[in-house]
């Protein structure tokens, strides 16, 4: 029960600035977390996020961009690929994205696109990554990137559309998921879970 109000009052600090886009400074690598796919099309939260990462772009177009989620159970297509695809309808080039598509949660949003950057020579250790993902997400998303690696990671803030996704993420997901994490959610956690045949089942809002 602490634990829960203690959360709960680190998520209510964050709403007064989280809400708006901090500024975006010179990155290397752009790491959008994904979101629900509906119909094979991204849900609000997910649109949201894809614009403010491909602003983000804009500003650094020498960056790469990493789109990461995996297929949940009632989406008809990995998120990772949904992002990828509206990316590119935008003009991002090709080459200037990387699909994760295994995670299934935050964790593994961010513990799998460090592996998939690793495996195109990308040192975490050495890059400026930006946490792409809604306010109420993102103070979480940057903890989590900096105990896996990305020592140089910031967060930036897309809007969270909806009073109800508001009220329903900032006073009572984010705070439970907030407690999850700082438990649970260490490095290795999620490979050392695969190789015994199990994997998290969360969507990755």
């Amino acid at each position: 029960l602490v634990l829960a109000h203690g959360a709960f009052a680190l998520n209510q600090q964050s709403i007064p600035f989280l809400e708006r886009k901090e500024p975006m400074q010179t990155t290397n690598i752009i790491i959008i977390l994904g979101c629900s796919v509906v119909g094979g099309a991204p849900c609000a939260m997910l649109k949201e996020r894809l614009e403010t990462g491909y602003m983000s772009w804009l500003l650094n177009p020498n960056g790469v961009i990493v789109v990461s989620g995996g297929q949940g159970d009632n989406e008809p297509a990995p998120e990772s690929i949904v992002m990828a695809n509206c990316l590119l309808r935008r003009g991002v080039p090709r080459e200037k994205i990387i699909m994760e598509s295994k995670s299934r949660c935050t964790a593994q949003n961010i513990e799998y696109s460090i592996k998939t950057m690793e495996r195109y020579g990308i040192d975490p250790a050495r890059v400026r990554a930006v946490i792409v993902s809604n306010g109420f997400h993102v103070p979480r998303a940057t903890m989590l990137a900096k105990r896996f690696g990305l020592k140089n990671a910031t967060g930036l803030s897309a809007p969270t559309p909806g009073m109800r996704n508001k009220i329903w993420m900032y006073a009572i997901r984010e705070p439970m998921a907030w407690i999850k994490s700082l438990i649970f959610d260490w490095p290795g956690t999620y490979t050392l879970r695969e190789r015994r045949g199990g994997h998290a089942k969360e969507n990755t809002a």
